[in-house]
């Protein structure tokens, strides 16, 4: 069976067109028409890739990843913020606060 367009080849996988699409980047068999771009898929050839490639775990590892560039990002924050006067007093400030 041949599918032709995003939409008919994301309906025979059950996901959505921009799973799909991305898909596509990590090998899923597309063929594109040369003159107009039209995007076609053997069935027989989805059906193949899919048995291969296991889509959720490509899918956990891209949450993972975008989730470790939330924490980077936190991380950055947090040293970006200003230290509380109790840490950053210096040795002799701390001194003069006890004897007072």
């Amino acid at each position: 069976m041949i599918l032709s367009g995003w939409k008919e080849i994301a309906g025979y996988l059950h996901q959505g067109v921009r799973t799909i699409q991305r898909w596509e980047l990590n090998g899923l068999p597309v063929h594109r028409a040369k003159s107009c771009g039209q995007v076609v898929a053997f069935a027989a050839e989805l059906d193949a890739w899919e048995k291969a490639a296991p889509m959720r775990l490509l899918d956990e590892i891209n949450a993972l990843k975008a989730n470790v560039e939330f924490l980077k990002a936190e991380v950055r924050a947090l040293k970006a913020r200003p230290q509380s006067a109790e840490t950053s007093a210096s040795p002799r400030d701390k001194a003069g606060t006890l004897v007072n």
